[in-house]
């Protein structure tokens, strides 16, 4: 009778160790798929992100060259002229960094900062001075640089 005892104590060990064994491996393997999962989540959030910042700078691009011209306006489809609008792809780029890349937040709220003081320098586009026109140019530059060598080092990060 203590052998039957004995071999159903080491059947029954066997079982819940196998049981064990099984649930640990899926632990790991659910841990596992949630890391890249969020890896996934992070390279395409920082792909939105660096487009978005292309985009401003396309924008920015667009009305400095329309100051050139002394024209903060843009000739529509129909012919007609139509105020240049705010990048909303600058606010972008913050929101991003808020949610996903705090390391880049003071970049890009400076970014944005500089948007929103150049939009305003181009609601009157005649009385633009050189000087404020330069300044206006090189913080921009100076933010989108460091967001760029930022975007440099967050993808370093995540691959």
């Amino acid at each position: 009778m203590e052998k039957e005892v004995a071999t159903s104590l080491i059947a029954a060990g066997a079982a819940l160790s196998g049981v064990a064994v099984s649930q640990l491996g899926n632990i790991v393997r659910t841990l596992f798929d949630r890391s890249n999962e969020r890896t996934a989540l992070l390279r395409t959030k920082l792909e939105e992100l660096a487009d978005n910042l292309h985009k401003t700078t396309e924008w920015f691009d667009e009305l400095t060259k329309a100051v050139s011209e002394k024209d903060a306006r843009r000739v529509s489809s129909n012919g007609q002229n139509q105020p240049v609008a705010l990048s909303s792809e600058a606010r972008r780029v913050y929101v991003l960094s808020l949610l996903y890349f705090p390391s880049m937040q003071e970049e890009a709220k400076t970014l944005l900062n500089s948007t929103y003081a150049f939009y305003q320098l181009m609601m009157h586009p005649k009385n633009i001075t050189q000087e404020e026109l330069g300044d206006s140019t090189e913080k921009f530059s100076t933010s989108k640089k460091s967001l760029d060598d930022l975007i440099i080092m967050e993808a370093q990060k995540i691959t």
